[in-house]
């Protein structure tokens, strides 16, 4: 119920079983609530106009009552038929002019109720109109919110299939060199057979060399000499022959730079999250291992990975490269 609603005169008619004078006129305090300017300028001009006919009612209402005083005092003095003529003259003239005036505030009433009527109508569709407006304020909010949270969502998506796209590039790359690392690996691994090789060739070259160097045994001349006292200048040592032990040296610091050369590819690739697969002696994983081969075992048991021809490599749960692996297998029973 809005507050106009509880102000007695703006939606009930006049109570019939009250005197006209007695009723209360409305608004004679308070104004509306809620209402434009201009109306309340309007009902404030016929609430003056109300009150000024109040007033009017009240001093006809106090000359009827002196006139009746008159009129009852006059009496017992004038009981003739002019004196009674002028006085019913005077009451019709007087109710003439209160029905008159009572239809003026019927009319004022029924203004004023229509009025506060169309004003509570206006207030009803402003209010109306202002929660539309703030339902729709908060539909666009959600909508921008939810598409704030959407753009992130994609942004943050697309950030990781470039990182998956990376990642995938640097595998193909990484898988590209892996056979130059196989041929590093290969080489270090054969290298140490190669350097003992070297060294052995190059400790016979120097037992041959001091072997030459033994003092020859003595000739005819020699002993001629000796026997007349002439001694024979001793020959300078023959040197070693060139590059003797300089082979093994320049091996062993070839062999170094691979090592470094290794473990620096080994480095990157652990940058990129790539690892070696672990075969050897592990039960055979066709996730992992490609067997190109077997071998009769007895000592392992059956499907065991007993030799790594090719190393395998892995980037998180992506198989970069398969283990090419020999596997173990039971030796058939003996008749």
């Amino acid at each position: 119920m809005r507050a106009t609603e509880s102000i007695p005169g703006w939606h009930d008619a006049p109570d019939e079983s009250i005197p006209w004078e007695e009723q209360p006129i409305p608004f004679a305090e308070d104004s509306p609530p809620d209402m434009d300017p201009q109306s309340q300028g309007y009902l404030y001009y016929l609430m003056a106009q109300n009150e000024a006919l109040q007033e009017q009612l009240a001093r006809l209402l106090e000359e009827t009552q002196e006139h009746g005083a008159q009129v009852a005092a006059l009496t017992h003095h004038f009981t003739g038929a002019a004196a009674s003529a002028a006085r019913q003259e005077q009451q019709v003239e007087l109710i003439t002019r209160l029905e008159t005036l009572q239809e003026q505030l019927d009319e004022l009433n029924k203004t004023v109720t229509k009025l506060s009527r169309s004003q509570f109508k206006s207030n009803t569709l402003t209010e109306s109109r202002e929660q539309q407006v703030n339902d729709s304020l908060s539909t666009l909010q959600e909508i921008a919110t939810r598409r704030e949270e959407i753009g992130a969502e994609r942004e943050m998506a697309q950030q990781r299939r470039l990182a998956q796209l990376r990642s995938d590039a640097r595998g193909a790359l990484a898988a590209d060199l892996l056979p130059s690392l196989d041929g590093l690996e290969l080489a270090l691994e054969h290298a140490p057979q190669i350097l003992a090789e070297q060294r052995r060739r190059e400790e016979a070259a120097r037992a041959e060399h001091l072997r030459r160097q033994q003092t020859p045994q003595p000739g005819v001349w020699s002993r001629v000499r000796r026997v007349f006292g002439e001694t024979e200048q001793d020959a300078p040592p023959a040197a070693l022959p060139a590059g003797a032990g300089e082979m093994s040296d320049a091996l062993s610091g070839w062999l170094q730079g691979l090592e470094l050369v290794r473990d620096r590819f080994l480095a990157l690739l652990a940058k990129e999250s790539i690892q070696p697969i672990d075969a050897l002696r592990k039960p055979f994983d066709p996730r992992l291992h490609v067997a190109v081969g077997g071998e009769e075992r007895a000592d392992l048991p059956a499907n065991t990975v007993v030799s790594v021809l090719r190393k395998g490599y892995v980037q998180g749960d992506r198989v970069v490269r398969y283990a090419e692996v020999l596997v173990s297998r039971s030796p058939a029973p003996t008749l």
